[in-house]
């Protein structure tokens, strides 16, 4: 499945993912963010969904309540990413095949007519609007912008594109049928577009 699973997650005392974990917090123009996780080394949040509405905004991490310096950082509407097997952003992606368990690899291609589950992250606004924190559970979002996606350069059928039942905001769920007519291989290039912002090259699935 993905690299982001609530039950990885802290939630606080309302059922949202918590914004701050071991005294640490990331903030955007001062609001804190839900973090996803917490290392020595790294640290990693959602951007609050005020963020895609300003073109820029300022980030600060805090310790313990002491803040770094604020730096600036540049917000696009959309910025989809495929979540990929080895967190690299490139390689395998992180799919499974049509019985929704199975993980997309070498070992167990997909095949051409059949449907991948794909996730991503870079949706922006939401329908309804999304909640920060917020586990999708009842009605769940789906982005505002058009998603679609293209398996092996060629346009792939999206049965659904929308939030990932029981996970966080920032992750999402798209269903894709791969091509009848692609051309099949070990590492057949995989793209998501939503709205104008189209996911890096360099992530493959295996169709045979």
């Amino acid at each position: 499945s993905s690299d982001v699973c609530s039950s990885d997650l802290q939630l606080d005392s309302n059922g949202l993912v918590s914004p701050s974990v071991s005294g640490v917090r990331i903030l955007f123009d001062g609001i804190p963010a839900p973090i996803v996780y917490v290392t020595a080394t790294q640290c990693s949040a959602v951007i609050p969904y005020f963020g895609a509405t300003n073109p820029t905004t300022h980030v600060q991490v805090e310790y313990q309540g002491v803040r770094s310096d604020p730096f600036q950082i540049t917000v696009s509407p959309t910025a989809p990413g495929l979540f990929t097997a080895d967190s690299s952003g490139k390689g395998q992606a992180s799919a499974t095949d049509s019985d929704g368990v199975t993980a997309n690899s070498v070992a167990s291609p997909a095949h051409p007519g059949s449907v991948v589950i794909l996730w991503a992250t870079g949706e922006g606004l939401t329908d309804p609007p999304g909640v920060d924190g917020r586990l999708a559970v009842g009605v769940v979002p789906k982005p505002l912008a058009t998603v679609s996606v293209s398996i092996g350069g060629l346009p792939a059928t999206v049965q659904y594109a929308g939030a990932a039942p029981g996970e966080m905001p920032g992750l999402f769920q798209i269903n894709a049928q791969i091509p009848a007519n692609v051309q099949p291989g070990d590492k057949v290039p995989v793209q998501v577009t939503v709205g104008a912002g189209t996911s890096l090259g360099g992530v493959t699935l295996a169709v045979r």
